[in-house]
């Protein structure tokens, strides 16, 4: 039986277009197989990508990208499936906000829990784990 060499995975339609919108506005982005793009921003860490063509004829996810974005979520790995370079900007702004937001909000708590400002029982008013009754 002959050899038969493997065949390049197929591309989606819009990820050019996603790619370059991404590129064009700073971010850092790498072609892969599985998922297609992994996008990176300074100081914000990775983001994977999955890109579909939009249309009614549009591909859901296959077996083997759902597994990767279940794998991700266990691993609170930001996995984001856009369909348009604009639609992927969006998911970096959203995913950026997020990460600022979760760090400004645990700053503020620690700055307040050390001045016995922050309203409420903190951890270590709980007796035994349990309630602060």
């Amino acid at each position: 039986m002959p050899h038969r060499k493997p065949q390049p995975q197929k591309r989606d339609d819009s990820e050019p277009e996603i790619v370059r919108t991404l590129e064009q506005a700073g971010y850092l982005v790498l072609k892969s197989n599985h998922p297609d793009l992994i996008v990176g921003t300074w100081g914000m860490g990775w983001v994977l990508m999955e890109c579909k063509t939009p249309g009614p004829n549009a591909k859901r996810l296959e077996s083997r990208q759902v597994k990767l974005r279940d794998d991700a979520a266990r691993y609170c790995l930001p996995f984001y499936v856009v369909k348009s370079g604009e639609e992927a900007i969006a998911m970096m702004l959203q995913h950026e906000r997020g990460l600022r937001s979760r760090s400004v909000d645990l700053t503020v708590r620690a700055v307040l829990a050390e001045t016995g400002l922050l309203p409420g029982p903190v951890a270590s008013d709980l007796d035994d784990g349990g309630s602060a009754d």
